[in-house]
């Protein structure tokens, strides 16, 4: 069986008609507000790779796509990659990139209040120039976006996106913030790429073919 796969923004549009926002750093404080006094959550989760999943289920209802990458974030969201313990009171992270009505949101990552999951999504240049951009981060309290505390954002016209951007809460006021940092870049160029697999091994894996989100994706696949 041969797969072929084609992303692009567009079929004729080029790479100034939008651009990449990438997240590439989340840091907030030990404590909300930076208050000995007080933690992120009350230890009501456990702190497993079964409740990454949960939590990445439940964030797919208001983000589709997200089911597609649970396993490798619930991998990440259980592996320590600077040797800290997690603890269920920690936040359960997520940013929301809101360009007008339409919403993209990260995968969670739980009970961390540091981490550096890469996260990028497309952005059409018309929508930033109508509405601009609010970035939010987020601690997820429940199973569900609404149950969600809302720890910083920031609004961007088109003309602030630029380069590598650096957001610290006490510059914006908001003290449960330490860190987010950003990366915007032109949008890769259509591209075609094709893969053959076997069609009787049931699920068979394809090798990842990393795409933004918001970029349109045409799969087509032949063969008997």
């Amino acid at each position: 069986m041969l797969l072929l796969g084609c992303a692009h923004g567009s079929t004729s549009a080029p790479p100034s008609h939008g651009v990449v926002v990438t997240m590439t750093r989340l840091t907030v404080k030990p404590t909300p507000d930076n208050n000995p006094g007080a933690r992120w959550d009350q230890g009501r989760q456990e702190s497993n790779d079964d409740a990454g999943c949960g939590l990445l289920a439940a964030l797919d209802v208001f983000a589709p796509g997200v089911g597609t990458v649970a396993s490798a974030v619930c991998t990440f969201s259980a592996s320590s990659s600077d040797g800290g313990q997690y603890k269920a009171e920690d936040p359960d992270l997520f940013v929301a990139f809101e360009a007008g009505p339409t919403s993209y949101t990260s995968p969670v990552i739980v009970d961390r209040p540091s981490h550096d999951l890469r996260y990028s999504l497309f952005i059409p240049m018309p929508a930033l120039r109508e509405h601009g951009l609010r970035v939010a981060v987020y601690d997820l309290d429940g199973e569900d976006k609404r149950q969600s505390t809302l720890i910083a954002d920031r609004e961007f016209t088109a003309a602030q996106l630029d380069g590598k951007i650096e957001l610290r809460g006490e510059a914006l006021g908001e003290p449960s913030l330490e860190v987010l940092r950003l990366e915007v870049s032109d949008p890769p160029r259509p591209q075609h790429v094709t893969r053959t697999m076997p069609v009787d091994k049931g699920l068979v894996a394809v090798d990842e073919l990393e795409i933004p989100a918001g970029m349109l994706v045409e799969i087509r696949a032949s063969g008997s």
